[in-house]
């Protein structure tokens, strides 16, 4: 490759998301004592391609820059509390008691994650793709910045390795790399918690990684790798209380470097 191809492959994604919370409760179950909301007022994204390194969304279109939208600028989208272990099925919850934060039985439910307007989970990929006609591009990472997450404790994310359809990867495929949504979960304190597995209440224990960056394999020309991205309110976390409400995120970031062979 030409000496000024060698240079370093830089991809930043800077998804950004504003977010008041009211009303939570606390104890056994962490969730709101009544129905009220959390609004998310946009979740953007932006490339910035100084190489063959691209990155998508689900739809599979490859550019220097994509744009995440869960509401916009100008209307926020209304969120609720939500919880799960697995990554495939979903639970909200509402407290019957704002001292214990008991829930009652039977006020468990099954919710879905969306794409856009999402009311309990925002759901979409990060996909990276070598576009390149020759040559491999190494030491591929991606580093994740929570912005002011860290002020929202009960916030979570998780980017879990998938295939190119979205089916969440039950093996690694490669050395090193995390697998399974109890693995990818991601906040700033590494709080541990259960997720929901059930409306009975079951729960799988999950304990968060401060954000790190994560090792991606090297990427031949043409070939890809894919992560389903989740954003949501973890109404298990014991931080999810009423002390602490009117919290915000504002600024969640990826970016995604390496360099060519």
């Amino acid at each position: 490759m030409k000496a000024n191809s060698r240079r370093r492959v830089l991809i930043s994604s800077i998804a950004m998301l504003l977010v008041a919370l009211v009303a939570l409760s606390t104890a056994t179950f962490a969730w709101f004592t009544q129905n009220t909301t959390a609004t998310a007022d946009g979740v953007y994204a932006k490339t910035v391609k100084a190489s063959s390194l691209l990155i998508s969304k689900a739809n599979k279109t490859w550019l220097t820059s994509v744009t995440y939208t869960q509401g916009s600028s100008t209307t926020a989208q209304t969120m609720f509390p939500a919880s799960s272990g697995t990554g495939s099925s979903w639970f909200t919850a509402t407290s019957t008691n704002e001292t214990t934060g008991a829930v009652a039985s039977g006020t468990i439910s099954s919710v879905s994650p969306a794409g856009s307007s999402a009311k309990y989970v925002y759901k979409e990929m990060l996909n990276i793709k070598n576009a390149g006609d020759e040559g491999t591009i190494t030491d591929i990472t991606i580093e994740m910045n929570l912005g002011s997450i860290e002020a929202a404790e009960y916030a979570r994310v998780a980017l879990v390795p998938c295939s190119d359809t979205g089916v969440d990867l039950s093996t690694p495929a490669f050395e090193g790399q995390k697998v399974g949504f109890a693995n990818c979960v991601y906040d700033t304190e590494g709080d541990s918690y259960g997720g929901l597995t059930a409306t009975s209440g079951t729960t799988a224990a999950i304990t968060a990684t401060a954000a790190e960056p994560i090792e991606v394999k090297d990427l031949a020309a043409g070939e890809a790798v894919y992560y389903n991205l989740y954003v949501w309110f973890e109404g298990q976390d014991e931080d999810c209380i009423d002390t602490n409400a009117g919290q915000t995120i504002n600024g969640l970031s990826f970016t995604v470097s390496g360099e060519p062979a």
